[in-house]
């Protein structure tokens, strides 16, 4: 696959072929929202070559929606622009979202499983709300961003969405500041084995306090974190704070593992891996005492690009576990 930089360029250009003139013109951005199956088997296939053909599948469908597969690029791991023909208006753009809302009712065939996926979607209009094409995909962008955070499925963009747009840079600036300043905090949910009743782990649970804004929830700041990089800086700290409170328990004798979440850049990171053997060798936590835990989602988008990752952390005898699908919580073995 293209880099997600080559890949606006050449949706850029897209939009640059079918939007001329003063004839009007529509561009969709869709972004996926959560990925689900009707078994708790999905975890199995996640971890193969098939999910891309699902991703693919669904690059199929929007262009039967769009009427020419070369008007859709896949610019990012989980997301896909769609452009329209000169002509079409918010009308036609919201009824193709209507469409393709309605595809996605059938689900996506991974073996044996069937795989339901969600999206949202953002619609820019040419030339109302842009009539350069490296604004009409930010503009589309920033409408599906909202869409997600409102759960309304679609949203068309309107100017109010800049001011929400300067307050993101305002909440990442203030972020980075969070980091430097000792802001973030650490709780730790127990995991109990259900057998013996036991607690034999916790998880690492992360949380802003900021002075000017109060506690600030996760959901606000780590889709944030990863969408401007700064989760690169944020995960190891984590890592580090984590282990710190696993020695703590075993200067008790209090023998715990810990469980942190990373992200798909982190596992993007060529760096990560050399991170994470750097802080458990300074620790002295032994591998086995660390889990982390990785999103149903990102296995999903990115299977055969993070195998290779997951299982240089096995190597080391660091745990990986899959969080955030079914009900349940499951470990790879």
């Amino acid at each position: 696959m293209l880099s997600a930089a080559a890949c606006q360029i050449a949706f850029a250009a897209s939009i640059a072929e079918r939007s001329p003139g003063a004839g009007g013109g529509s561009i969709l951005a869709t972004g996926l929202d959560r990925t689900g199956s009707s078994a708790s088997e999905w975890p199995r296939y996640a971890l193969r070559p098939r999910c891309n053909a699902v991703l693919r599948e669904l690059g199929r469908r929007l262009g039967q929606i769009s009427g020419a597969t070369d008007a859709v690029t896949r610019f990012a791991a989980d997301q896909f622009g769609v452009v329209f023909p000169v002509g079409s208006g918010r009308r036609e753009a919201v009824a193709a979202s209507e469409r393709i809302l309605g595809f996605l009712r059938q689900p996506f065939p991974v073996g044996s499983q069937a795989v339901h996926l969600d999206l949202s979607i953002g619609i820019a209009i040419f030339p109302d709300h842009g009539s350069e094409p490296e604004a009409l995909l930010e503009h589309a962008e920033l409408a599906m961003f909202a869409a997600k955070t409102a759960q309304t499925r679609y949203r068309t963009y309107g100017a109010e969405l800049d001011t929400q747009s300067q307050k993101r840079m305002a909440l990442a600036s203030d972020l980075r500041r969070a980091l430097a300043d000792d802001e973030l905090v650490l709780y730790y949910q127990p995991q109990v084995d259900l057998v013996t009743g036991a607690v034999v782990g916790a998880e690492a649970l992360l949380r802003w306090q900021a002075p000017d804004r109060g506690l600030v929830p996760p959901m606000h700041f780590i889709p944030l974190a990863e969408q401007t990089g700064l989760i690169l800086e944020i995960t190891p700290w984590v890592v580090r704070n984590a282990l710190r409170q696993v020695q703590a328990w075993n200067a008790e004798d209090f023998e715990m593992r810990v469980s942190v979440n990373i992200g798909m850049r982190n596992l993007h990171d060529p760096q990560f891996l050399e991170h994470i053997e750097d802080l458990l060798h300074a620790s002295g936590v032994p591998p086995k005492a660390l889990t982390l835990e990785i999103t149903e989602g990102t296995l999903m988008l990115q299977a055969e690009r993070i195998l290779d990752q997951l299982a240089r952390f096995r190597k080391l005898g660091i745990g990986i576990a899959i969080d955030d699908f079914g009900t349940g919580y499951s470990s790879l073995s």
